[in-house]
């Protein structure tokens, strides 16, 4: 069987210290805070292609562990305890652009998958950046699905004129 992989951080909340140890295998995430299990969860489908949010309680405070496939991290106040940064959550509007790049693995095998799934990726990153104003957040996503396809098309043909 696989070892998890293994986060751990040392913050202080409230001028107490606590460990922080974050187990990950596959999609399994188990937070255990100063020895102790505080939350036990899998990420859904989605959650695994963006991010799952995950409640848990610390000394009577709210707080959250962030965990998708491109890190994690806990958030108190609306802000990460690693950097001080502001939390901006996944906006749900892109999953739209999950639809194309799925039309993209489906249609166009390995190529079309390489293609659709870096392109939503980037997406996802560029969604989330709450510097953008949403339109421009919009139009970068819209033109990013796009430049996919057309990477997709060209690459293929290039694969496909060189067999002729």
């Amino acid at each position: 069987m696989a070892k998890p992989k293994q986060m751990i951080w040392n913050y202080i909340v409230d001028g107490v210290p606590h460990t922080f140890v974050l187990d990950i295998l596959k999609n399994d995430r188990t937070l255990i805070v100063d020895g102790r299990i505080k939350l036990q969860r899998r990420l859904t489908l989605m959650e695994s292609f963006t991010e799952g949010t995950f409640p848990f309680q610390l000394d009577g405070r709210e707080m959250l562990l962030i965990s998708s496939h491109y890190g994690s991290h806990i958030v108190i106040d609306g802000k990460s305890l690693s950097d001080g940064r502001e939390y901006v959550p996944f906006p749900k509007w892109s999953c739209i652009f999950l639809l194309p790049a799925i039309f993209l693995i489906i249609l166009g095998g390995a190529l079309g998958g390489m293609c659709g799934m870096v392109a939503f990726a980037v997406c996802v990153r560029v969604a989330k950046n709450s510097a953008l104003h949403k339109a421009a957040r919009i139009a970068c996503c819209i033109a990013i699905m796009l430049a996919s396809w057309v990477v997709y098309f060209v690459l293929a043909y290039a694969i496909i004129t060189s067999f002729a």
